[in-house]
């Protein structure tokens, strides 16, 4: 039963990323990134105490983990991304820009 937690967390983990965004005019006038990466956080009402603070956990991990930077960030024009933490449920709500 965990693994399947998991499974559904790095899911949205990985649906989240895909959402990433290529590099606004904005964005690139403040600061040049190789990424703009959304990271989606399902609050609703149908997730759990326990299913929100894996989801949670997930993206800390993922930040966390030395080869993220060292294997994909790292690799692109000028090593950064942008990324933001976004709450939703039926309405979004920016939580971590």
């Amino acid at each position: 039963m965990k693994t399947s937690y998991i499974f559904q967390a790095t899911f949205t983990a990985v649906a989240g990323i895909v959402s990433a965004l290529a590099v606004s005019t904005t964005a690139k006038a403040a600061t040049l990134v190789d990424l703009e990466l959304s990271l989606l956080v399902d609050v609703s009402g149908s997730i759990s105490t326990t299913e929100f603070n894996l989801q949670k956990q997930g993206y800390v991990d993922a930040f966390a983990n030395a080869s993220l930077f060292n294997d994909f960030i790292s690799k692109g024009n000028t090593g950064k991304i942008a990324a933001n933490l976004i709450y939703w449920a039926g309405t979004n709500h920016l939580s971590l820009d």
